[in-house]
Protein backbone atom coordinates (compact mmCIF):
# COMPACT_ATOMS: atom_id res chain seq x y z
CA UNK A 1 0.00 0.00 0.00
CA UNK A 2 1.41 3.31 -1.06
CA UNK A 3 1.12 6.71 0.62
CA UNK A 4 -1.22 7.98 -2.01
CA UNK A 5 -3.70 5.19 -1.53
CA UNK A 6 -6.96 6.24 0.18
CA UNK A 7 -7.83 4.88 3.59
CA UNK A 8 -10.74 2.60 4.03
CA UNK A 9 -14.03 4.12 5.00
CA UNK A 10 -14.01 2.53 8.42
CA UNK A 11 -10.58 3.98 9.18
CA UNK A 12 -11.21 7.62 8.29
CA UNK A 13 -10.10 10.02 11.08
CA UNK A 14 -12.92 11.31 13.28
CA UNK A 15 -13.27 14.91 14.28
CA UNK A 16 -15.42 16.80 16.79
CA UNK A 17 -17.82 14.80 18.88
CA UNK A 18 -17.13 11.68 16.91
CA UNK A 19 -13.47 11.76 17.93
CA UNK A 20 -14.42 11.95 21.65
CA UNK A 21 -16.50 8.88 21.46
CA UNK A 22 -20.12 8.24 22.25
CA UNK A 23 -21.81 9.81 25.28
CA UNK A 24 -24.60 8.50 27.48
CA UNK A 25 -28.07 9.75 26.85
CA UNK A 26 -28.97 12.65 29.11
CA UNK A 27 -25.40 13.12 30.38
CA UNK A 28 -23.94 16.59 30.25
CA UNK A 29 -20.52 17.23 28.97
CA UNK A 30 -17.74 17.39 31.51
CA UNK A 31 -17.12 21.00 30.63
CA UNK A 32 -20.65 21.91 31.73
CA UNK A 33 -20.64 19.79 34.90
CA UNK A 34 -17.39 21.20 36.14
CA UNK A 35 -16.89 24.79 37.14
CA UNK A 36 -14.90 27.04 34.94
CA UNK A 37 -12.82 28.03 37.97
CA UNK A 38 -9.16 27.26 37.46
CA UNK A 39 -8.99 25.73 40.95
CA UNK A 40 -11.45 23.00 40.14
CA UNK A 41 -15.12 22.27 40.83
CA UNK A 42 -16.88 24.16 43.66
CA UNK A 43 -20.03 23.52 45.70
CA UNK A 44 -23.22 25.29 44.62
CA UNK A 45 -23.79 28.67 46.34
CA UNK A 46 -26.75 29.26 48.64
CA UNK A 47 -28.49 32.61 48.79
CA UNK A 48 -28.68 34.06 52.34
CA UNK A 49 -31.76 36.10 53.20
CA UNK A 50 -31.50 38.48 56.17
CA UNK A 51 -34.78 39.74 57.52
CA UNK A 52 -34.69 43.00 59.44
CA UNK A 53 -37.36 43.38 62.09
CA UNK A 54 -38.97 46.83 62.03
CA UNK A 55 -38.08 48.87 65.10
CA UNK A 56 -41.06 50.17 67.09
CA UNK A 57 -41.49 53.91 67.05
CA UNK A 58 -40.22 55.27 70.36
CA UNK A 59 -42.91 57.11 72.30
CA UNK A 60 -42.42 60.27 74.34
CA UNK A 61 -40.06 59.87 77.22
CA UNK A 62 -41.67 60.06 80.66
CA UNK A 63 -40.95 63.28 82.45
CA UNK A 64 -38.61 62.97 85.34
CA UNK A 65 -39.73 64.43 88.60
CA UNK A 66 -37.53 67.26 89.68
CA UNK A 67 -36.86 67.13 93.36
CA UNK A 68 -36.40 70.52 94.86
CA UNK A 69 -33.86 70.97 97.53
CA UNK A 70 -35.21 70.98 101.06
CA UNK A 71 -35.45 74.45 102.52
CA UNK A 72 -35.69 75.14 106.20
CA UNK A 73 -37.70 77.90 107.84
CA UNK A 74 -36.77 81.55 107.84
CA UNK A 75 -33.77 82.65 109.85
CA UNK A 76 -34.62 83.46 113.49
CA UNK A 77 -33.05 86.92 113.23
CA UNK A 78 -35.76 87.83 110.72
CA UNK A 79 -38.64 85.57 111.70
CA UNK A 80 -38.81 86.30 115.43
CA UNK A 81 -39.16 90.13 115.18
CA UNK A 82 -41.82 89.75 112.48
CA UNK A 83 -43.63 87.17 114.58
CA UNK A 84 -43.64 89.50 117.59
CA UNK A 85 -45.02 92.43 115.57
CA UNK A 86 -47.78 90.31 114.05
CA UNK A 87 -48.70 88.84 117.44
CA UNK A 88 -49.09 92.34 118.91
CA UNK A 89 -51.20 93.35 115.92
CA UNK A 90 -53.43 90.31 116.44
CA UNK A 91 -53.80 91.25 120.11
CA UNK A 92 -54.92 94.78 119.23
CA UNK A 93 -57.44 93.60 116.62
CA UNK A 94 -58.86 91.05 119.06
CA UNK A 95 -59.14 93.65 121.81
CA UNK A 96 -61.17 96.12 119.71
CA UNK A 97 -63.39 93.38 118.23
CA UNK A 98 -64.26 91.41 121.36
CA UNK A 99 -66.90 93.73 122.87
CA UNK A 100 -68.73 94.38 119.56
CA UNK A 101 -68.95 90.59 119.12
CA UNK A 102 -70.53 90.01 122.54
CA UNK A 103 -72.98 92.88 122.12
CA UNK A 104 -73.93 91.60 118.63
CA UNK A 105 -74.72 88.10 119.92
CA UNK A 106 -76.86 89.45 122.78
CA UNK A 107 -74.47 89.49 125.74
CA UNK A 108 -75.23 93.10 126.73
CA UNK A 109 -76.72 95.47 129.29
CA UNK A 110 -78.98 98.18 127.83
CA UNK A 111 -78.98 101.70 129.24
CA UNK A 112 -78.23 105.32 128.36
CA UNK A 113 -75.07 107.32 127.95
CA UNK A 114 -74.65 111.04 128.46
CA UNK A 115 -71.94 112.52 126.25
CA UNK A 116 -69.61 114.60 128.40
CA UNK A 117 -66.65 115.41 126.13
CA UNK A 118 -65.71 115.20 122.45
CA UNK A 119 -62.48 115.87 120.56
CA UNK A 120 -61.30 115.78 116.96
CA UNK A 121 -63.00 116.74 113.71
CA UNK A 122 -64.76 114.83 110.96
CA UNK A 123 -66.80 111.65 110.96
CA UNK A 124 -63.80 109.41 111.51
CA UNK A 125 -61.61 111.66 113.62
CA UNK A 126 -64.16 112.78 116.23
CA UNK A 127 -64.11 110.85 119.53
CA UNK A 128 -66.54 111.20 122.42
CA UNK A 129 -66.75 109.84 125.96
CA UNK A 130 -69.59 109.92 128.46
CA UNK A 131 -71.24 108.37 131.49
CA UNK A 132 -73.18 105.17 130.91
CA UNK A 133 -76.02 104.26 133.27
CA UNK A 134 -77.47 100.74 132.97
CA UNK A 135 -81.23 100.19 133.00
CA UNK A 136 -82.64 100.29 136.51
CA UNK A 137 -79.50 102.12 137.66
CA UNK A 138 -77.79 98.78 138.16
CA UNK A 139 -74.39 100.39 137.68
CA UNK A 140 -72.75 103.44 136.13
CA UNK A 141 -69.52 103.67 134.14
CA UNK A 142 -67.66 106.96 133.74
CA UNK A 143 -65.53 107.83 130.72
CA UNK A 144 -67.09 105.12 128.55
CA UNK A 145 -66.19 105.46 124.87
CA UNK A 146 -69.20 106.32 122.71
CA UNK A 147 -69.23 104.09 119.62
CA UNK A 148 -71.61 103.83 116.68
CA UNK A 149 -73.34 107.18 117.25
CA UNK A 150 -74.40 109.29 114.27
CA UNK A 151 -72.17 112.29 113.47
CA UNK A 152 -74.90 114.71 114.63
CA UNK A 153 -75.11 113.00 118.04
CA UNK A 154 -71.43 113.39 118.84
CA UNK A 155 -71.88 116.53 120.87
CA UNK A 156 -71.37 117.17 124.57
CA UNK A 157 -74.61 117.12 126.57
CA UNK A 158 -76.42 114.61 124.33
CA UNK A 159 -78.09 111.57 125.95
CA UNK A 160 -78.27 108.47 123.75
CA UNK A 161 -79.60 104.92 124.18
CA UNK A 162 -76.62 102.57 124.31
CA UNK A 163 -75.51 99.07 125.31
CA UNK A 164 -72.50 97.72 127.15
CA UNK A 165 -71.16 94.22 127.72
CA UNK A 166 -70.88 94.64 131.48
CA UNK A 167 -69.78 97.13 134.09
CA UNK A 168 -66.18 96.17 133.26
CA UNK A 169 -66.63 97.15 129.62
CA UNK A 170 -65.07 100.19 128.01
CA UNK A 171 -67.40 100.79 125.01
CA UNK A 172 -70.99 102.05 125.06
CA UNK A 173 -72.42 101.23 121.66
CA UNK A 174 -75.11 103.62 120.42
CA UNK A 175 -75.62 102.27 116.87
CA UNK A 176 -77.62 99.50 115.21
CA UNK A 177 -76.88 95.75 115.10
CA UNK A 178 -75.61 95.84 111.49
CA UNK A 179 -72.70 98.03 112.52
CA UNK A 180 -71.81 95.61 115.31
CA UNK A 181 -71.68 92.60 112.98
CA UNK A 182 -69.57 94.59 110.53
CA UNK A 183 -67.07 95.46 113.24
CA UNK A 184 -66.41 91.96 114.54
CA UNK A 185 -66.45 90.35 111.06
CA UNK A 186 -63.79 92.79 109.88
CA UNK A 187 -61.76 91.89 112.95
CA UNK A 188 -62.06 88.18 112.15
CA UNK A 189 -60.89 88.77 108.59
CA UNK A 190 -57.89 90.72 109.83
CA UNK A 191 -56.97 87.88 112.18
CA UNK A 192 -56.96 85.43 109.27
CA UNK A 193 -54.74 87.76 107.26
CA UNK A 194 -52.39 88.06 110.22
CA UNK A 195 -52.24 84.26 110.31
CA UNK A 196 -51.09 84.23 106.68
CA UNK A 197 -48.52 86.87 107.57
CA UNK A 198 -47.21 84.70 110.40
CA UNK A 199 -46.89 81.76 108.00
CA UNK A 200 -44.83 83.93 105.67
CA UNK A 201 -42.72 85.49 108.43
CA UNK A 202 -41.80 82.15 109.98
CA UNK A 203 -41.16 80.41 106.65
CA UNK A 204 -43.99 77.89 107.01
CA UNK A 205 -44.47 77.85 103.22
CA UNK A 206 -40.90 76.61 102.74
CA UNK A 207 -41.58 73.16 104.14
CA UNK A 208 -42.84 70.20 102.09
CA UNK A 209 -45.70 67.77 102.54
CA UNK A 210 -47.22 67.27 105.96
CA UNK A 211 -44.67 69.58 107.57
CA UNK A 212 -45.93 72.49 105.48
CA UNK A 213 -49.57 71.72 106.27
CA UNK A 214 -48.91 71.57 109.99
CA UNK A 215 -46.83 74.74 110.02
CA UNK A 216 -49.40 76.75 108.04
CA UNK A 217 -52.30 75.54 110.20
CA UNK A 218 -50.39 76.46 113.35
CA UNK A 219 -49.68 79.92 111.93
CA UNK A 220 -53.35 80.43 111.09
CA UNK A 221 -54.49 79.21 114.49
CA UNK A 222 -52.21 81.49 116.52
CA UNK A 223 -54.18 84.75 115.93
CA UNK A 224 -57.47 82.91 116.49
CA UNK A 225 -56.21 81.69 119.86
CA UNK A 226 -55.33 85.27 120.77
CA UNK A 227 -58.83 86.33 119.70
CA UNK A 228 -60.40 83.61 121.85
CA UNK A 229 -58.43 84.81 124.87
CA UNK A 230 -59.60 88.39 124.23
CA UNK A 231 -63.22 87.21 124.05
CA UNK A 232 -62.86 85.39 127.36
CA UNK A 233 -61.42 88.49 129.02
CA UNK A 234 -64.17 90.74 127.60
CA UNK A 235 -66.98 88.54 128.92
Amino acid sequence: MTADAPLPADREPRTGAAARGPTRAGAQPAARAASTSPTGPTAPRRRMVIRVQPQPHPGPRPKRRVRHAYRSGRRPAIGLPLLLVLALLALFVSWVSAEPFWIAVGHQDPGKIEVTRCSGEGDLGRRCVGTFVASGSAYAVDLATVSGAAPGDREAGRTLPARMVSEDGRIAYAGDAAGLHLRWSIGLGLLLLIGLGIAWATGAWRFRGAARTGAVLASMAAPLVIGAVALALAW
